[in-house]
């Protein structure tokens, strides 16, 4: 039996999955299996994946019968490995070489639950744009794991919430006892929120591990971003409630606000009719859903619209919000002409 298993969730992959596979191929630590999760792809991954089976006896594939979205197909994985650690990595994404080996090293010095690493943000197939994200070097343990960075998961950016780019002991898993969260989107961050109560150790290491490949900026308003975001929002204060983590509560309502703003901004972006914009700004408040979380979130300047829930000046906060943005982008561009 390998020690890690590499765990790659598929969906309509074709283009990049040989890419990713290779990655882990040629990882410096051998002593690894990768399973490949079909999640009922349309195009030609499924044909694509077993072509890679075929090249190297570490690769199994597993075919969903139908779609059940990312962290399912996750799921999925983590069920069928018997390793004692977890890789989980984007069908788009790569593995620097020594990725593993590094994570691995670390996790069985320290006798690390997770292991996080830092990555590159690669814009494009051709990598010519790259954003490196350094992580701090940290050994974390009880009690400063709850009291201190429970909070990366309530709005307050510490530690990664991401899925790719750590390693996990799967007895996490078991201790946990969570399984798929049914999102859509932010489907890490609940993953991570609800095992992050069973972890007796975390360490953070500053070393290049994922190369995360990303496209351009879209104006395209995802209809799942705010129905999800609002359903783990509430799902956080569950969390919350049961782990006695008052000081959390703000931070979640400050992070909602800011969700409904930039969901207005989306609709703007994406040329609603006002009159749309307003509708779904008048559903949110007779329903008690600003107040409530502008209550949370408490004196903010930029949150005094939602808490005097009035939907036109709402809308017309975040139209001004996106004018100066344009006019930032602007001067910008034309200092960076002149220099």
């Amino acid at each position: 039996m390998s020690t890690v298993s590499v765990i790659i969730p598929c969906f309509n992959a074709e283009k990049t999955i040989r890419r990713t596979v290779k990655s882990v191929l040629r990882q410096t630590c051998r002593d690894l299996e990768i399973i490949l999760v079909n999640d009922s792809s349309t195009d030609g991954t499924g044909t694509v994946l077993s072509q890679l089976a075929e090249t190297d006896a570490r690769i199994r594939v597993i075919h969903h019968d139908k779609n059940l979205g990312e962290g399912a197909a996750r799921f999925t994985g983590v069920h069928a490995t018997r390793c004692r650690y977890l890789c989980f990595l984007d069908a788009d994404d790569t593995l620097t070489q020594d990725a593993i080996a590094t994570l691995l090293s670390v996790a069985e010095t320290e006798d690390a639950d997770i292991v996080e690493g830092a990555h590159t943000r690669i814009l494009g197939n051709l990598g010519l744009v790259r954003e490196r994200h350094h992580v701090k070097n940290r050994i974390l343990g009880a009690p400063e794991l709850m009291d201190d960075f429970f909070i990366s998961f309530f709005g307050v950016n510490i530690l990664s919430v991401n899925a790719w780019g750590k390693l996990y002991k799967r007895d996490l898993f078991e201790r946990s006892a969570i399984g798929p969260t049914g999102f859509k989107r932010g489907e890490d961050l609940v993953m991570n929120m609800q095992l992050f109560p069973f972890v007796r150790k975390y360490v953070s290491i500053d070393k290049d591990i994922v190369h995360y490949y990303y496209g351009g900026v879209t104006a395209s308003l995802d209809p799942s971003f705010y129905d999800c975001s609002k359903k783990q929002y509430y799902l956080k204060l569950e969390m919350i409630d049961h782990y006695g983590y008052a000081k959390a509560r703000r931070t979640t309502g400050i992070e909602m606000c800011n969700i409904l703003n930039t969901t207005v901004q989306q609709m703007l972006l994406a040329n609603w009719p006002h009159a749309a914009i307003r509708g779904f700004l008048e559903r949110e408040a007779s329903s008690g859903f600003l107040r409530e979380i502008a209550s949370l979130a408490g004196e903010c300047a930029k949150f005094v619209p939602i808490k005097n829930m009035d939907p036109d000046e709402i809308i017309e906060s975040q139209r001004s919000g996106l004018r100066k943005a344009r006019l930032r982008r602007t001067v910008s561009n034309l200092i960076a002409r002149c220099l």
